[in-house]
């Protein structure tokens, strides 16, 4: 029986941050964030390029949603990161959009 593939590295730069594109699920330090469709399809496109500003559109496009649902979902996947020590990694830009900070190591965000 074959084990399940680890995440492969990627972008440098969200420390703990664990992405698993074939599983759609996302992690930070081991503890699994629980996260919507479309919180992780934002958590996703921002990580694929960590520290690029992607506007709200472009954001909307890539996860198949409104731009006020970006906002609202970026708001609860930033709630969801602090809750796992990542406090202040999702920045918002006013008047641009938003990126995730760059920081250590991403593991895994393919697109």
């Amino acid at each position: 029986m074959r084990g399940a593939a680890a995440p492969a590295p990627c972008a440098p730069g969200l420390g703990a941050l664990e992405i698993d594109e074939g599983r759609r699920s996302a992690s930070v330090g081991g503890a699994e964030l629980y996260l919507s469709k479309a919180e992780f399809g934002l958590l996703s496109a921002l990580a694929s390029e960590p520290g690029r500003v992607f506007s709200h559109a472009e954001l909307g496009e890539i996860c198949f949603v409104g731009v006020l649902k970006i906002e609202r979902c970026a708001e609860r996947l930033a709630r969801k990161l602090e809750l796992r020590g990542m406090e202040g990694q999702l920045r918002r830009v006013p008047g641009a959009g938003m990126a995730l900070e760059v920081g250590a190591e991403v593991i895994g965000a393919q697109r």
